[in-house]
């Protein structure tokens, strides 16, 4: 009976949850290896006066390139909504502090899992266009490597974009939203980190996305796909 009462119990607990809205903050940072800099280094070739100058500006220019930038994903069962947030001060976390949510050239992504569909808003030469598609196919490698972020168990899955590009999620099964950051979709609960590894002729970067708060949208607002711009495919 007790077994019983246990399973009603945690089976309208997944109703109530699949009803909520949840509003979740990402930290991306992007990252250089050494050979990366070097690069950048050897860019700005004759810009300056000595090759230590080079490196020193090259050094400044990624430390300016890696600064974290502030990400708020909005999202229910089927739809999202993620877009760039600024804080008072962009070098740390905001912790109470006055935000302004930034669409413009930084763009929104809305995500329609019912409809299979994306839309996002770009700005180009002062024009508003919307970009329509439809959600990509990722073909993820579920592990069984697990770690803990927000006091969620995230678990790992990987997959191959392209033969320059890899990806690594770490998602939470307890949190049953098959979405994710940006682009990333598909797994069998949140995605709370993404890290996106690019390897060329500039050498390794990655692209890291990693949520730093989550909260339940107590106000519950709607969800609505953008509708302001020219559509385009």
């Amino acid at each position: 009976m007790k077994k019983i009462l246990f399973l009603i119990a945690l089976g309208m607990c997944g109703f109530l949850f699949s009803q909520e809205k949840l509003i979740i903050e990402y930290e991306t940072r992007l990252l250089l290896d050494e050979d990366a800099v070097q690069k950048i280094a050897d860019e700005i070739k004759g810009q300056t006066d000595g090759a230590g100058n080079q490196l020193q500006l090259a050094k400044m220019i990624a430390e300016s390139m890696t600064e974290p930038t502030y990400y708020q994903l909005s999202l229910t069962p089927n739809e999202s909504e993620y877009k760039k947030v600024e804080t008072l001060e962009n070098s740390q976390p905001r912790e109470g502090g006055m935000v302004v949510v930034t669409s413009g050239n930084n763009g929104v992504t809305y995500k329609n899992l019912t409809e299979n569909q994306v839309i996002k808003t770009q700005n180009a030469f002062d024009k508003d266009f919307l970009v329509v598609d439809s959600i990509k196919t990722i073909d993820w490698k579920i592990s069984r490597e697990s770690t803990e972020i927000l006091g969620y168990e995230v678990r790992k899955a990987e997959a191959v974009i392209s033969d320059k590009i890899s990806v690594e999620a770490w998602y939470a099964p307890k949190l049953q939203f098959k979405n994710g950051p940006d682009n990333f979709q598909g797994l069998p609960g949140l995605i709370l980190e993404i890290v996106l590894t690019k390897n060329d002729e500039m050498g390794e970067t990655k692209f890291v996305h990693t949520a730093i708060s989550l909260d339940f949208d107590k106000d519950k607002s709607d969800i609505k796909a953008p509708t302001k711009g020219k559509k385009v495919s």
